[in-house]
């Protein structure tokens, strides 16, 4: 284990960026791949409760054939059997949300927490 973090200590003075690519390409797929994980088992969690039979309707932003549209509206009940579907579409949505925002939150990051150079720093560079 120590061989793997003198190596990776080394990879990451010499290859700074590319060290914080990877760190948050792990977090970022790490995140995605526990979201996979979840979704159904708070799905199974919530099933057994009476929050299945309660209807969700919030923010109304029209009206269309005399109806209220809602930004949200879950009618009550249990999702169409069609789970295969469902799990299908689960999947690429997260898919697609994890490359969004790895592709967008990484170049603001290297730019939020920019590290700045320490007297240290300076002196270790200039002995070299």
């Amino acid at each position: 284990m120590q061989a793997l973090k003198r190596w990776w200590t080394a990879f990451e003075d010499k290859h700074t960026t590319a060290a914080q690519f990877i760190v948050f390409f792990i977090l970022s797929n790490g995140i995605t791949v526990l979201q996979l994980v979840l979704m159904p088992a708070f799905k199974a969690a919530f099933a057994h409760t009476s929050l299945v039979d309660t209807a969700f309707q919030f923010l109304p932003v029209g009206v269309s054939n005399g109806h209220t549209v809602f930004l949200f509206d879950y009618p009550a009940g249990s999702m169409p059997m069609g789970g295969g579907g469902e799990t299908v579409a689960d999947v690429v949505t997260m898919i697609i949300n994890a490359a969004i925002s790895f592709w967008v939150f990484f170049p603001i990051f290297k730019v939020i927490f920019k590290q700045e150079a320490t007297p240290e720093d300076a002196q270790a560079s200039a002995a070299q």
